[in-house]
């Protein structure tokens, strides 16, 4: 766990003076207090998705417009996936631009975190479903069936950073908007699809 491993920097740290040895595990020991961090922040989002209930506020909300807000936050990240939008007619729905801010980042950062190097993450987006695809060679059809399903991580992507949380967020966001999110996999070619009802 990221505490085990940050508790094993420190001692190092403590014992080592070599001061080329102390600057990676100071490195180290942030960057895991990062990702602690980070899913601390997911289990309390996670935690307070499940006392909503879908008498949450909503208003319209272009797909569009947020999904380049978002995308601009990506766009200096150091990564080798070009994101393509593609928009098909009106892309405006009805929902919570908060939660579906948060439930479309959460999906970005998937894609990008698992996506196959040099290849596209592609957006499309209309007035009835948002979908993500990216290619990820080291995902299964058996993953498939639990990607959402909290914490579960599949067995080729343990070392990667993470947390297992994202899709399940997203997850609960679909349903908060009475929508759901279908999961396929074709051709090491995964998408994520919100479909919104009417």
């Amino acid at each position: 766990t990221p505490l085990f491993i940050i508790s094993g920097y420190a001692q190092n740290l403590k014992e080592d003076v070599n001061s080329e040895k102390r600057e990676h595990y100071c490195d180290k020991i942030i960057e895991r207090t990062n990702e602690v961090n980070e899913l601390v922040h997911k289990m309390l989002d996670f935690s307070r998705l499940e006392r909503l209930d879908s008498n949450i506020e909503k208003k319209p909300v272009d797909l569009y417009l947020l999904v380049k807000e978002i995308s601009d936050k990506f766009s200096d990240s150091k990564n080798s996936n070009e994101i393509i939008v593609n928009k098909k007619g009106d892309s405006t729905i009805t929902g919570n631009r908060e939660l579906l801010s948060r439930a479309l980042t959460n999906l970005f950062e998937n894609a990008i975190r698992y996506s196959d190097e040099n290849t596209p993450v592609i957006i499309e987006i209309d007035n009835s479903a948002i979908s993500f695809s990216n290619t990820c060679s080291t995902i299964t059809q058996e993953d498939i069936k639990h990607l959402t399903q909290p914490y579960y991580r599949g067995e080729k992507n343990r070392q990667s950073k993470g947390n297992g949380l994202g899709l399940s967020i997203v997850k609960s966001i679909a349903q908060l908007h009475n929508s759901t999110l279908d999961i396929s996999l074709k051709d090491n070619v995964i998408t994520f699809t919100i479909r919104f009802s009417k």
